[in-house]
């Protein structure tokens, strides 16, 4: 179905990210190649829901800004210093990108609300399910695919999590984190 088809051609980028970055020696991934690094690895896809997978795959690095630092969000937010480092929503980063690279102003705070910073592997979890979710469903700049695949999986999402291994979500996770 469609959703299998996303996940796989997700998991296709992933595996060209990991070639081309395997391919620079250790160097980093060189300026021309036109993505963001991964949250995850092809290899994470067998100890995940494809749930849990393809949220974490919709995810990149991001370090706080001075504006992130004096702008804390969310319920129990929390002060944090510029450069800690947190996770965004990549389609709304490599818009940024893009966006900076052509000298377009990308906007002050341009994506911020699809930006997190987890103090701790739990609150990544609940940060990427709960409130990363609901931003992908808005994002302009994540496909409807995409869209489409995280709600299918997100039904499936119980059935697969009692299929693993007690704990193996928590685990997931956990290994994000680190």
């Amino acid at each position: 179905d469609d959703s299998d088809r996303v996940l796989r051609e997700i998991l296709a980028e992933i595996q060209a990210f990991e070639e081309k970055q395997s391919d620079s020696h250790g160097e980093g991934v060189s300026a021309d190649f036109p993505t963001l690094p991964f949250l995850v690895t092809s290899h994470d896809i067998h100890i995940s829901t494809d749930y849990s997978f393809i949220l974490a795959s919709q995810l990149t690095i991001v370090h706080a800004t001075q504006f992130d630092a004096m702008n804390p969000r969310g319920k129990r937010a929390r002060s944090f210093r510029p450069g800690t480092c947190g996770f965004t929503c990549r389609n709304c980063a490599r818009m940024v990108r893009q966006r900076e690279a052509s000298g377009e102003n990308a906007g002050t705070g341009y994506g911020i609300a699809a930006s997190s910073f987890p103090s701790t592997s739990q609150a990544l979890c609940t940060t990427v399910t709960q409130t990363l979710m609901n931003h992908w469903q808005r994002c302009t700049f994540t496909t409807q695919e995409v869209k489409d695949a995280i709600a299918a999986f997100k039904n499936i999402h119980p059935r697969q999590v009692s299929q693993l291994p007690t704990g193996a979500n928590g685990r997931f996770w956990l290994l994000l984190w680190n």
